[in-house]
């Protein structure tokens, strides 16, 4: 099968996130399809941009066609990135043919952030006589409504709005990595028949096996925190307003009598934010320091005794979360603190693996870390240990890529009409 991937932002373990467009297709290229991502010469999630010099260069890697479209750079969410996105855009329709020349695609998966590419990706499924699948990684617009403050009337809110409702309407499959979607689509017309559940997930060993250490700046800095008979408490990952992180360096301070370390690795808008409200309340127990790349987590992660993340009290997160960073503390079998509000359980329940607690609230949080820090080594082992075989069972990315496949013989036939 030729499968082809459009996602803006998608990367590799080289380069940067996002990684669930490589991990999908390195497992589908094991297996014997052909895979080609399109995605953005630019973009602020990686580490490493790829070098374009043509305007829509092919590049392959590990065995998969990258599809650069070049884009200009940009920083922040202002107008350099609307450009970025519409030179993106534009590049879908401009290269339609090149891009169906070199994937030859009876598959065409949207996997969009913004969703206005996906029209774009419909007219070149049709055109190529491929399945077209919408995947859905995060709820837009409700993420900036809700969490941007954006009106529902705003030029772009209302573009992004009947992109999402096209894409419900004209794809033959819909599939969302948040486990409880279908209760947000099932009212916009997406019909269960459609629908398909396949979560973010682990790609052991390549997270976990190729040995890479962190260096001695790291170490001597953990080093320090255990002669300080201190024990960490973790986060790893971006520092974005949707993880609510200031909850987190306002446990520290509701800690701070008590031998715990909050750390930070991580890089983002929030950066400069959470820096001075650990300096404005006087923490010397709590540190954001600089992110680590993807194969250097899970060395990270062995200095963590719990390991944390959030997100806001926002409907958007409610109806479940897929956090890569969740995964990646569960396959290095650390227990795991989760903030987020839903009415359902969440993988942390379901794996009993650490503790969900109530989002924004930090006197939650510091009772939750002083219970798990209170449990003795071998209770917070056997914790890890039940969150790794989870993980490793349900969201091992071999496993999951099976289950899209299985998703994508089982849709509809390209164009036919959903049933009235």
């Amino acid at each position: 099968m030729n499968i082809l991937i459009i996602n803006h932002y998608a990367g590799t373990p080289y380069h940067g996130m996002v990684f669930r467009p490589y991990y999908l297709a390195r497992e589908w290229v094991k297996r014997g399809h052909e895979v080609t991502v399109v995605a953005a010469s630019y973009s602020h999630l990686r580490y490493k941009n790829p070098l374009a010099a043509a305007d829509c260069e092919l590049e392959d890697i590990d065995g998969i066609k990258h599809l650069w479209l070049k884009t200009p750079a940009y920083q922040g969410n202002g107008l350099g990135r609307i450009m970025n996105i519409l030179a993106f855009v534009g590049g879908l329709f401009q290269y339609r043919d090149r891009i169906i020349g070199d994937a030859s695609p009876e598959v065409v998966i949207s996997s969009p952030t913004y969703h206005l590419d996906v029209i774009p990706a419909y007219i070149l499924a049709r055109k190529a006589k491929a399945k077209f699948v919408f995947e859905v990684r995060d709820l837009w617009p409700l993420v900036p409504i809700e969490l941007g403050h954006y009106s529902r009337f705003h030029p772009f809110i209302v573009a992004i709005g009947l992109a999402e409702r096209a894409g419900y309407r004209l794809a033959d499959l819909v599939v969302s990595v948040a486990p409880h979607a279908y209760d947000y689509m099932g009212h916009r017309g997406v019909d269960a028949e459609r629908y398909a559940y396949i979560a973010n997930g682990v790609s052991p060993p390549a997270q976990e096996g190729d040995g890479e250490g962190l260096g001695s700046g790291y170490e001597n800095f953990f080093q320090k925190i255990r002669g300080a008979g201190c024990q960490v408490v973790g986060y790893a990952g971006s520092l974005r307003r949707a993880y609510a992180l200031e909850y987190f360096v306002r446990c520290a301070a509701l800690l701070k009598d008590e031998r715990v370390y909050f750390v930070l690795a991580g890089q983002g808008d929030e950066e400069g934010a959470l820096q001075k409200e650990i300096e404005h309340c006087g923490l010397d127990n709590a540190k954001v320091i600089k992110p680590v790349y993807k194969q250097q987590v899970c060395a990270l992660l062995k200095h963590f005794d719990l390991c944390y993340t959030g997100f806001r009290k926002l409907s958007c997160f409610s109806y479940g979360v897929s956090s890569n960073k969740v995964f990646d503390y569960m396959l290095a079998g650390k227990p795991v603190l989760l903030a987020v509000d839903t009415p359902y359980a969440t993988i942390v329940d379901m794996a009993a693996c650490g503790k969900t607690v109530p989002a924004e609230d930090e006197h939650a949080l510091a009772q939750a870390v002083k219970e798990l820090l209170a449990l003795d080594g071998a209770e917070r082992q056997a914790m890890g240990e039940r969150g790794r075989a989870y993980v490793l069972e349900n969201h091992d990315y071999s496993r999951l890529s099976n289950k899209y496949l299985e998703a994508i013989r089982g849709a509809r036939a390209p164009g036919k009409k959903a049933r009235e």
